[in-house]
This record gives structure tokens, C-alpha cells and sequence, in this order.
């Protein structure tokens, strides 16, 4: 929902996930999955019993096994849009 408090409730196909880093210029680069797996969850909510985060560590896991996982390191120009969707798209 971000900062708009608009939404949409819909199904699309996800072609890929991609980790956001600050930079001064805009890179992209695939990850390997041991990597991701730590970048992703770093950015979940974590339960504390044990059950709960059993399944959510398999469903990332499943998740990092069927879809690339890139860094952007981008700044706010136009032309990390660009490099973002060339980089995941000429994969």
C-alpha cells in the first residue's frame, strides 16, 4: 500500500524480486540464493514461535528456488526504472 494508501487486491505473475540498495549510480545484478534468502528475510516479520517461522522459512525458500532474486543499487534518477526492468527482463 506505501505511502499513497491506495491499493489494488490482484493477481499477477511475478517475474522476479528485486533488493533495493542507495547508490549514487544505478547497477543490477542477480543474487544467489543464500543471499537472498538473508536479504528477504531480513525484510519480513518474524514470529517468535517456532511453527510460525518454520513456515515461513519454507515458503521463502520455495519462493528463492523458482524466481531471480536481483540488487538494485539505484538512486532516484529515471534511469534506474531502465536498469532495473532491462536487467530482469534480459535474463
Amino acid at each position: 500500500m506505501g505511502k499513497t494508501n491506495l491499493n489494488v487486491n490482484a493477481c499477477v505473475p511475478l517475474g522476479g524480486i528485486c533488493v533495493l540498495e542507495r547508490s549514487e549510480t544505478n547497477s543490477i545484478e542477480k543474487i544467489p540464493p543464500e543471499e537472498a534468502m538473508f536479504r528477504i528475510l531480513d525484510q519480513t516479520v518474524r514470529s517468535v514461535e517456532a511453527g510460525r517461522m518454520d513456515t515461513l522459512l519454507k515458503i521463502l525458500g520455495t519462493l528463492i528456488s523458482s524466481e531471480s532474486v536481483y540488487r538494485l543499487r539505484c538512486n532516484t534518477d529515471e534511469e534506474a526504472c531502465e536498469v532495473s526492468y532491462n536487467g530482469m527482463k534480459g535474463e
